[in-house]
């Protein structure tokens, strides 16, 4: 009997779950390496150093700080045009394809690697990797209604209007939040398989992915840092989750558990 083929949504949340586990594992180290990526491939958007910031800073006295951000955003925005123009290099795909090879990241992460850098060009901000759902399988947007305003011709108008915008911007964000947490649940139920619904479990198999292609862990070892003791089937179904796992984000073979990966 055939599995059924996994859902792009459900590899998502597993890429997402990885992505996570790393951050909160190796959040200072990856992250320095991510920028270094981003900041050799595009060296026109790296960010100098704050010295060196206060050196090319104009003095303006009459400029105002609108004006100075408004430059900054034109400049940034017209090299951001003339990479786009001059386009990658092989050798661009090739560091990006290493960086993804050197922490053991899915395959498909290399998208997710360059997606990250686009982002970060018209943020102003380093790189984070995230995966995201591709456009079709959004949830629609749906209005929220405001409340109905209702004036009483005894009162002034202009502070019924400031009090009634004061409620409804309350009252709009309050059922926004509601919304947007019953929607997030609704299509997350409908998108991802049962075992992929809560995210605490999905991390856990995350982290023992992680222990096992990053840190090269033995599964006996995961199962004991897992705090609930380690038998002959839990180590085992610690070796199937990890290899299911692997298997989806497409990261086998996984390494051996003599092998040590060198410290970054």
């Amino acid at each position: 009997m055939h599995k059924k083929p996994t859902s792009r949504a459900a590899l998502v949340e597993r890429r997402q779950a990885y992505y996570k586990v790393i951050y909160a594992e190796e959040g200072e180290r990856f992250g320095a390496a991510l920028r270094l990526l981003y900041e050799t491939i595009f060296p026109e958007l790296a960010t100098p150093p704050a010295k060196e910031r206060s050196l090319r800073t104009p003095t303006r006295p009459f400029g105002t700080a609108r004006g100075l951000a408004s430059s900054h955003a034109h400049r940034r925005l017209e090299t951001i045009r003339a990479h786009d123009k001059r386009g990658f290099t092989i050798e661009d795909h090739a560091r990006v394809k290493a960086f993804v090879c050197e922490w053991r990241l899915p395959r498909a992460a290399e998208q997710d690697v360059w997606e990250s850098f686009f982002r970060a060009q018209y943020d102003d901000a380093p790189p984070r990797l995230i995966a995201l759902l591709p456009p079709s399988q959004h949830p629609p947007r749906r209005p929220i209604k405001a409340p109905s305003f209702l004036y009483d011709p005894l009162h002034d108008p202009v502070d019924a209007v400031d009090r009634y915008l004061a409620d409804v911007r309350h009252v709009l964000i309050e059922r926004a939040k509601v919304q947007r947490a019953s929607t997030f649940k609704r299509v997350r139920r409908r998108l991802l398989p049962a075992p992929l619904w809560h995210r605490s479990h999905t991390i856990v198999m995350a982290r023992r992915l992680y222990r096992r292609a990053l840190l090269g862990w033995p599964y006996k070892k995961i199962s004991e840092a897992e705090g609930r003791g380690s038998t002959a089937e839990r180590e085992h179904a610690v070796q199937v989750s990890v290899r299911d796992w692997a298997r989806m984000l497409d990261m086998l073979p996984l390494p051996s558990s003599a092998r040590r990966l060198k410290a970054r």
